[in-house]
């Protein structure tokens, strides 16, 4: 089960804020491994590293069970038939998005 809170953008945003000693305070989670692979993320540029470094804080944070989903909401979308082209991406933030290539009536 993975974490997610908001639009899609680098893990970091939630990782450091969430689950970083010194930023963390809401979630009270203290773990100085974890912090210095955090620390390690944040400082580097390169994809491939990125991509291990994110892999082994995911796993740290699965293996501590630091983070247990309590419900996932349900949505729902409903659209005539003369709607065409509406997809929906990874996050409700995606809406606004999602309707640039939207085309009524074109059925």
């Amino acid at each position: 089960m993975r974490f997610s809170w908001g639009p899609p953008y680098d893990p970091h945003t939630v990782l450091a804020g969430a689950f970083h000693t010194r930023e963390g305070e809401f979630t009270s989670f203290c773990n100085p491994e974890l912090d210095g692979l955090i620390d390690s993320v944040l400082a580097t540029t390169d994809a491939a590293q990125r991509q291990e470094l994110y892999d082994q804080i995911w796993q740290l944070l699965d293996d501590e069970a630091a983070v247990v989903p309590l419900l996932y909401p349900q949505r729902v979308y409903a659209l005539r038939n003369e709607v065409d082209g509406f997809r929906l991406g990874g996050t409700e933030y995606d809406i606004a998005y999602a309707v640039q290539d939207v085309v009524i009536g074109a059925n």
